[in-house]
């Protein structure tokens, strides 16, 4: 199992006409995250805009996955909602995932 500090990006790829980005992990790891079910919602309608959805970036040495105007996701909940099954065995029970509505099936 990996700890939570070797969940970082290191690459993505936003495709806004779908509204996902794909992500490339440290380790190799890649994953596709479908944020259409959010997009348009709240905090989250200017995702909406395909030119906005792809000034997608990270920041924090790839901790962050982030738009502008401070719409974050943080990298280890990324991750968790990829590969629930890293998610350290004492926090299992207790944890609920916090980005339900997305999903992230592998490309």
């Amino acid at each position: 199992m990996n700890a939570m500090s070797d969940h970082l990006i290191v690459n993505l790829k936003p495709d806004p006409g779908s509204f996902t980005v794909y992500l490339e992990w440290k380790g190799g790891a890649t994953t596709r995250a479908d944020f259409s079910k959010i997009v348009g919602d709240g905090v989250f309608q200017p995702l909406k805009d395909p030119a906005f959805f792809g000034k997608v970036s990270t920041r924090a040495n790839g901790r962050v996955l982030t738009w502008p105007g401070e719409i974050d996701f943080g990298a280890d909940a990324l991750w968790f909602e990829a590969f629930p099954g890293d998610l350290p065995v004492t926090m299992r029970q207790e944890y609920t995932p916090p980005l339900t509505r997305l999903s992230f099936p592998n490309p």
